[in-house]
């Protein structure tokens, strides 16, 4: 079973990445846009997912809170569908540390775009098993909390997913 599994997600990989122009591929990280002219709630998927013009990639607007181990959070996303539209995944880390904001208070997103995102949040797993967390502590040898960064997560740990439709 693990191996029909692994080879079935392979493949989807290689049709994703074969399927894609390259031009699509290359992302767009030369904008530095504020808050309030960054992030656009898109009608076109019935409100429930939000355009960030820094990066050109598409969240869902409210990601589901429902703690799941890193394999359960990856199938979740491959299978779904926001505003009637599939093809979603688990961010990069990159990706889930772009929307922050330093300007806003944690979580660092603005509340009005993404509602439902909370400081007290466990954090959301990224495409390697890694959580990327409003209150991680980052420096574990320094103790000091940043109030945005990264925790390495064993793989059969639980966080929840926050996916993103694009190309990584």
């Amino acid at each position: 079973m693990r191996t029909t599994n692994t080879t079935w997600l392979s493949g989807l990989a290689v049709i994703v990445f074969l399927g894609s122009p390259l031009w699509a591929m290359a992302e767009s990280w030369d904008k530095n846009l504020s808050s309030s002219e960054r992030f656009q709630v898109l009608s076109s998927f019935k409100n429930e997912a939000v355009l960030d013009k820094n990066t050109e990639l598409v969240w869902e607007r409210r990601p589901d809170l429902t703690p799941r181990t890193w394999r359960k959070a990856m199938e979740y996303c491959l299978g779904k569908d926001v505003g009637g539209t599939l093809g979603w995944r688990l961010p990069t880390g990159d990706e889930a540390m772009s929307l922050r904001d330093p300007n806003l208070p944690p979580p660092s997103v603005p509340p009005i775009v993404f509602p439902g995102i909370h400081s007290d949040r466990t954090g959301s797993w990224t495409s390697l098993v890694l959580l990327v967390s409003p209150t991680a502590v980052v420096g574990k040898t320094t103790g000091q909390s940043r109030g945005f960064g990264f925790v390495e997560m064993s793989s059969d740990s639980e966080a929840s997913a926050w996916c993103v439709r694009g190309p990584s």
